[in-house]
């Protein structure tokens, strides 16, 4: 196949305590319906999280980094190229994530590109952006349409390749874009991916003779600093962080309540502070997002409990649109400490 030009938007991760883009499983192979014209086929996005039909002659395209899902034609001529992403982790507004949607990879050259449009294709409003690129004597027009559909912002790039260098943007790739981009959107069908987070790696918090068990796809983070009072994980897919620290009280008393006051504003003047109970511990619960990048946002859930005679301080971040799914595990591994 030939190189890919575009570097999604979810290559925009690599910044801050989640640096990397998101990991994408290899896209499943299509099924395909024969009608009497032309086959129709079925592509579900590696991380399940949407599946897109189209008709022609198509195959999906092993991972690529940056995207969720990618698609190119049997003869190699066009590519399409398509994310999805939770309204809820960004602070974008559509048309702010229209200006951010394409960034040339490497070894390419920017020949002309639009501003964003506002346009509909198939009653979806949204914004188109045109841009031509040229890479080692090959050319390709990009259509990129960024739109809003309900709880999510979806992107969809189509790609038309031909060899002789272009006046002007193809006729023939906006005629053929709108037929595709038209099917993409009317068959585009979001879907909840259940995760399975797997509570099974035990950790020793060192000098305190406890234990805590953490989900089976944290890694220890090299970023984080060197400390002898705190662990520091990353999951696998780099979607959640983790934090412990436990500081011995010496057997002094600890106004946990000032404590929650004092923490949350260096954290952040929009702090949520309550009393929290998990399991047979008590303590308080530190709420508040911050930014990871300048698309995305993290959700930060800290947790303050005195527990044998320490400081207990859990602090998970990881995306808004995971919460309702991942609550259950920050609670079961603070409850999990022996």
């Amino acid at each position: 196949m030939k190189k890919s030009l575009l570097l999604g938007s979810k290559l925009l991760l690599m910044a801050l305590l989640l640096a990397a883009c998101s990991t994408k499983a290899p896209s499943t192979s299509p099924s395909s319906t024969t009608t009497e014209e032309v086959t129709q086929q079925q592509f579900e996005a590696g991380n399940g999280t949407f599946s897109v039909n189209l008709k022609g002659d198509w195959e999906a395209v092993d991972y690529l980094p940056g995207f969720d899902l990618e698609i190119s034609s049997l003869d190699q001529t066009r590519e399409i190229q398509l994310n999805q992403y939770a309204k809820v982790d960004l602070f974008l507004t559509v048309a702010e994530m229209a200006e951010k949607n394409f960034i040339a990879a490497d070894g390419i050259t920017v020949l002309s590109e639009t501003s964003p449009l506002e346009t509909s294709i198939a009653g979806k409003k949204g914004y188109l952006k045109k841009v031509i690129l040229e890479s080692e004597g090959e050319y390709c027009h990009h259509i990129l349409f960024t739109y809003e559909d309900q709880d999510f912002y979806k992107e969809i790039s189509f790609g038309y390749w031909q060899d002789e260098k272009p006046e002007e943007f193809s006729k023939k790739a906006e005629e053929e874009g709108e037929v595709f981009i038209t099917q993409l959107v009317e068959s585009w069908k979001s879907q909840t991916a259940s995760k399975d987070y797997q509570l099974t790696q035990q950790v020793s918090l060192p000098q305190t003779n406890m234990t805590l068990t953490i989900l089976e796809n944290w890694l220890p983070d090299s970023a984080a600093p060197a400390s002898s009072d705190a662990l520091y994980y990353v999951s696998k897919e780099e979607s959640q962080a983790f934090w412990v620290s436990f500081i011995s009280t010496n057997g002094n008393p600890v106004d946990l309540h000032q404590l929650a006051l004092e923490s949350s504003s260096i954290f952040s003047a929009d702090t949520k502070i309550e009393e929290s109970t998990v399991g047979a511990h008590s303590g308080y619960l530190l709420q508040y997002t911050s930014k990871l990048n300048d698309m995305f946002q993290l959700q930060n859930q800290v947790y303050l409990f005195e527990i044998n005679g320490y400081l207990l301080t859990f602090h998970f971040s990881f995306f808004p649109s995971e919460y309702e799914q991942f609550k259950p595990s920050m609670e079961a591994i603070i409850q999990s400490l022996k």
